[in-house]
């Protein structure tokens, strides 16, 4: 009777029987799982290691570059490395200096102190040389000049500048010929609230003309306050009845009125085709009547 070890294998068994995959291969039926389905051992698995490692090692020496290219790779790189100059693009930064080195280290540490909505920055952003220039020359010059600044700002169309130089003319010397410019420029620039409320501080001191008035008409149009337009059209009228851009700007108001919906202005048609006459006759040419005089003929016939 043979004698088993702890394992369960007789003593007597050959060394290469007494493996893990032998013991499978007999344990296996005849007609069960096949001798190349059967678990791969640990040493066969190292041994497969094994040759990847030295398959991979020979493909890298026979791939890689012979040691006359590295030397030419050395020779480019050499004299870019040695270069004083960054290359473009790159930011380099230099060591501080000394002076910067003791005002950083002065200053304090720590998150910056939280600002309460009332105060102000310390620290401002300083307008540019140019407007500095341009401020210091406006405030040192002249009232005269300042005149002239505001006519080549006018001239240009830059309505805003100009009237940016007027308000520094009334500060300087504001008398009416001087608040009637400025609220022309500010109507010119489109601020028709303060244009109006320029020009009719000049109507309540009774400095007021028929261009203020012209002036206020369209500055009241624009706002849609079509009565006070009327009005201000018709005393520009009454103060130069020989002026035919009078008749014709009071003419398109009733007309924009009258297609705005006013029902008080529907009354007015045949003063505005009047007017429109009147205009005519004084000389102002057909064709700048003539769209105004057709639009007012749909509407009254």
């Amino acid at each position: 009777m043979p004698v088993y070890e702890g394992n369960g294998v007789p003593w007597n068994t050959p060394w290469p029987e007494r493996s893990p995959l032998a013991r499978v291969r007999s344990s296996l039926p005849a007609r069960g799982l096949s001798r190349q389905t059967a678990p791969m051992p640990r040493r066969s698995w190292g041994w497969l290691a094994f040759a990847a490692f030295l398959a991979v090692a020979i493909a890298a020496f026979h791939f890689s570059p012979p040691l006359s290219d590295l030397s030419n790779i050395r020779q480019t790189v050499k004299p870019i490395l040695s270069r004083t100059e960054p290359p473009a693009g790159v930011e380099t930064r230099s060591a501080p200096s000394p002076t910067e080195t003791k005002t950083r280290d002065t200053q304090p540490k720590g998150p910056a102190p939280r600002q309460t909505p009332g105060t102000a920055t310390a620290k401002t952003a300083s307008p540019s040389s140019h407007e500095r220039d341009t401020t210091d020359t406006s405030s040192a010059a002249t009232p005269d000049q300042i005149l002239e600044q505001v006519a080549v700002a006018a001239k240009s169309g830059a309505w805003s500048v100009a009237a940016d130089k007027a308000r520094l003319l009334i500060r300087k010397r504001g008398n009416t010929a001087d608040r009637r410019l400025f609220g022309f420029l500010l109507i010119n620039a489109g601020a028709y609230k303060e244009g109006i409320a320029q020009l009719e501080q000049l109507v309540e001191a009774g400095k007021a003309d028929a261009e203020i008035f012209h002036r206020l008409g369209h500055a009241y149009s624009t706002q849609r306050l079509h009565e006070k337009a009327f009005e201000s059209f018709s005393t520009a009228i009454r103060l130069e009845p020989n002026n035919p851009r009078h008749y014709k700007c009071g003419a398109t108001l009733i007309l924009k009125a009258c297609e705005r919906g006013s029902e008080r202005f529907q009354g007015r048609l045949s003063l505005a085709k009047k007017w429109c006459e009147e205009a005519q006759r004084l000389g102002m040419p057909s064709h700048e009547l003539a769209a105004l005089q057709r639009e007012l003929g749909v509407y009254l016939h």
